[in-house]
């Protein structure tokens, strides 16, 4: 009992921490809400983990530890959504499952059917925790190895406290998520160092590190691009309105190149995406795409939204230096932008 307490004590100071460091602000808006969403859900789980510990009458007891299951099982959903963006939109779907514990947890309340409970319980859990290592998995994609490794060892993390949890029915996976939200917090300080604040894409020296990693590789397209007009946009209706855009373009380029590439803000209104394993009818479905994106986002906005572009293939065999192949994307970007003012 004192070390269950002891155990739970650990997990409420590293929630505590968590709380702290959101209420800086230091990340951007939307991730800082789901670090706190995700934190008060948590801080339920302690609640019911602590009465689990400390209650030995029924009812009461079968009330919290089916809440603190149900909890347990939902948190590493929105774990996932919160490690792997793309996640956050299919949540509706993603919580399904737990909707059929919910269920079970009322049978186990009122009829104590423990049997189908426990097949329940250890389907969502493993359904849970294959989620968590699938958003880390592809969350990662774009990081650096050391990046990479961090976030897959903090996920094992949290599967570590469900399986000892599981064997040997010390009840610690609360913490072990307390721990998993503080470590996650500053990774993702560290990884803001990386983004360009306007736009939420990597930035210039995010850039310039993957270039030098780049240049180990081979078959990597540079795809160069600038927006036109936006000194006219600044002019006439404000900086404001040219940061939106600048904003909107960003996200337009991301989109259009979500399966081929990274995005990079390397300049005021110059971008640049990297693409390993360049493949030609990949990248011109994905011109295409574009060029689609940035119409719609002209009609929309009713502004003179153009994006210029150019790209070259890098190869060892080819070029001595990445940036070389650069220069190449840059004057291709160039001689696009020049047909366009034709």
């Amino acid at each position: 009992m004192p070390s269950a307490i002891f155990i739970e004590i650990i997990g409420v100071i590293a929630l505590m921490f968590v709380f702290f460091l959101a209420n800086k602000k230091i990340l951007v808006e939307v991730k800082t809400h789901k670090i706190i969403k995700t934190s008060i859900i948590t801080v339920l789980l302690f609640c019911s983990e602590i009465s689990v510990i400390l209650l030995n009458e029924k009812p009461a007891d079968l009330i919290a530890n089916a809440l603190r299951i149900m909890l347990s099982s939902i948190l590493p959903i929105m774990l996932s959504c919160l490690i792997n963006d793309s996640l956050y939109q299919y949540r509706k779907y993603l919580y399904i499952p737990a909707y059929f514990q919910f269920a079970a947890c009322i049978f186990y309340v009122w009829y104590e059917w423990s049997v189908l409970f426990i097949i329940i319980n250890v389907f969502i859990q493993i359904y849970s925790l294959f989620l968590i290592l699938y958003a880390c998995y592809h969350a990662s994609k774009n990081n650096d190895t050391q990046q990479k490794l961090f976030l897959l060892a903090i996920s094992f993390l949290v599967i570590a406290g469900y399986m000892i949890e599981n064997l040997s029915e010390n009840i610690i996976s609360g913490t072990f998520i307390s721990i998993f939200l503080l470590l996650y917090y500053i990774f993702l300080q560290e990884e803001q160092m990386y983004i360009d604040p306007l736009t939420g894409i990597q930035n210039r020296w995010a850039f310039d590190k993957k270039m030098t990693e780049m240049q180990k590789e081979d078959n990597v397209a540079i795809i160069v691009l600038d927006l036109n007009n936006l000194k006219t946009i600044n002019d006439t209706r404000g900086h404001l309105a040219g940061d939106s855009c600048l904003a909107d373009v960003a996200q337009v380029i991301k989109i259009s190149f979500a399966d081929t590439g990274m995005p990079y803000r390397i300049g005021g209104d110059e971008f640049c995406v990297l693409c390993y394993k360049a493949d030609k009818e990949k990248l011109k479905a994905d011109f295409y795409k574009l060029e689609s994106l940035t119409a719609d986002l002209k009609n929309s906005r009713s502004l003179s939204i153009e994006i210029a572009y150019g790209y070259d293939v890098f190869k060892k065999s080819k070029y001595g230096n990445i940036y070389d192949s650069f220069t190449k994307a840059d004057l291709a970007m160039y001689a696009h932008k020049a047909t366009m003012k034709q």
